[in-house]
């Protein structure tokens, strides 16, 4: 069964505070990846953008992480909305697949299972 499946199934099952469960699970990404992320300058864990029903291609100097990022672009999620954690900075995927010894393991990648034992869990369930 595939992560996509697990969500849609719990999706399915929440009736009352849908949204408020969509949103605590995007935050809930977004704090895990950034907090996985393996910080030298601070840029690789500054560059993680939330997206509703996008993408966020953005690519900055920015060193610095804002931790509300997620809640304010996740407010206004709701059933059959996408939500999107992106980073574009050019050697993202190599910090993925293992180039620092901060972060051997990725980061998304151990992110998608934290976050599926957590569903699994009912970590998220009102």
């Amino acid at each position: 069964m595939s992560f996509e499946m697990d969500i849609s199934r719990f999706v399915n099952r929440v009736k009352d505070g849908s949204n408020r469960t969509l949103r605590k699970i995007g935050v809930a990404g977004y704090q895990i990846v950034t907090n996985l992320t393996p910080v030298d300058t601070g840029r690789a864990k500054g560059n993680w953008y939330p997206g509703l029903n996008l993408i966020d291609r953005t690519a900055t100097e920015n060193v610095g992480f804002d931790a509300t990022r997620a809640d304010a672009e996740f407010s206004n999620v709701k059933p059959g909305d996408t939500m999107n954690i992106s980073n574009s900075l050019p050697y993202i995927v190599q910090l993925e697949n293992g180039s620092s010894m901060q972060a051997p393991q990725g980061m998304v990648r151990r992110t998608m299972l934290l976050l599926k034992r957590k569903i699994e869990g009912g970590a998220f369930n009102d």
